[in-house]
Formats: structure tokens, sequence, C-alpha cells
């Protein structure tokens, strides 16, 4: 039997447990609310823009980055299935059209 290895594991510092107990307490633990707006908000300061924008995952965040990239006709990437969930999303909106590599590792 293989061991399982997780992708990445959460990293908690400081008051974090505390916010998350708050957040699920006031019922705020979808991708939207006051503690997301903080967060957007700090975010933004920091990077001296007006505003930003948080995902709740890898996929979301990839198809808002893509959309604003103006990419015209097609793009390259490869086939790893991270992204092949993404890709095959703009494929099919016939927004542009996706072309797959191989990859080697050596």
């Amino acid at each position: 039997m293989s061991k399982f290895i997780p992708v990445n594991r959460p990293l908690i510092h400081g008051n974090e447990i505390k916010i998350i107990q708050k957040c699920v307490k006031e019922g705020w633990i979808s991708g939207e609310g006051p503690y997301v707006r903080k967060f957007e908000n700090i975010f933004a300061k920091k990077l001296n823009k007006k505003y930003s924008i948080s995902t709740s995952n890898g996929t979301s965040a990839l198809e808002i980055a893509l959309g604003s990239l103006n990419l015209k006709k097609k793009f390259f990437s490869n086939g790893l299935k991270f992204y092949n969930c993404l890709l095959f999303k703009c494929y099919f909106k016939k927004q542009f059209k996706a072309s797959f590599c191989g990859c080697e590792s050596k």
C-alpha cells in the first residue's frame, strides 16, 4: 500500500485559529463575507491597487488570470491535470484554442 502524500498542508499561525472559529460561528465559511472583503482590501492596499479579488481554489484563480491576459487565438500548456480543467473550460468557451505539449523529466 502506498503512503498518502498531500499536495500541500495548511499553514496556520498566530490568531488564525481564533479567526477561523469566529468565521464558522458566524456562518461565514463561503467565498464571501466581511473577512473575505477585509482580506481583499488589505491585499489591494499592499499592492497599491484599488481592488483585488480572492478565489477559493487555483482553478478559479487561473481562469481569472487567463481572462485578464486578453489572449488572442492560441496558447500552449503542458498537460498537467491541475491545468486541464481550466484549459478545457476556456477551449469549450471558444475564447481561444489551448494546445497541449508533452513534457519529459530527466
